[in-house]
């Protein structure tokens, strides 16, 4: 008798530790912009905090990006204005074809790559932060075509 009130217990609780934390994945990413409202005395003009996601995807073994890539990133920060950037994380990955030691470097060598160039545009942002994810396997081409990369997401300011 003990065994079935113990069962149910246990049963109640892993569909109430499901139900409340169930939902949460790390790998949805919300491209709509987080608003959050800052007070500008001067002014009539109201700011709200957004939120931009870019992925940046590599070929297969190489640590710096192609020309189109390149050029996509490039016109993204030559959009931002620099006054109103207050945030960019940078957090690359690999997939786990190959050795495991030289994909975890190759990982590094990406993100340093990203962080280099958004550096050399004359970008001064006052939180940088980077992530190095272990690398993952893809069961399909796409997969690991879509682990080859570096994702940034950029906070700033927008001014209406």
């Amino acid at each position: 008798m003990i065994w079935i009130v113990l069962s149910i217990g246990f049963c109640f609780f892993a569909i109430l530790f499901l139900w409340r934390f169930g939902n949460r994945d790390s790998s949805v990413r919300l491209d709509s912009p987080k608003t959050r409202n800052w007070n500008d005395t001067d002014s009539e003009s109201k700011k709200i905090e957004s939120e931009l996601n870019i992925d940046l995807f590599f070929s297969a073994g190489l640590s710096q990006l192609d020309s189109q890539e390149l050029k996509k990133l490039e016109g993204i920060l030559k959009s931002l204005d620099r006054e109103s950037l207050i945030s960019i994380e940078i957090s690359g990955s690999a997939d786990s074809t190959g050795n495991l030691a030289r994909n975890r470097k190759l990982v590094r060598d990406r993100v340093q790559f990203v962080r280099n160039v958004v550096q050399s545009k004359g970008k001064s942002i006052p939180n940088v932060s980077v992530v190095f994810r272990e690398p993952s396997p893809g069961r399909s081409a796409k997969d690991r075509e879509r682990l080859r990369s570096v994702k940034l997401r950029i906070k700033y300011l927008e001014v209406f």
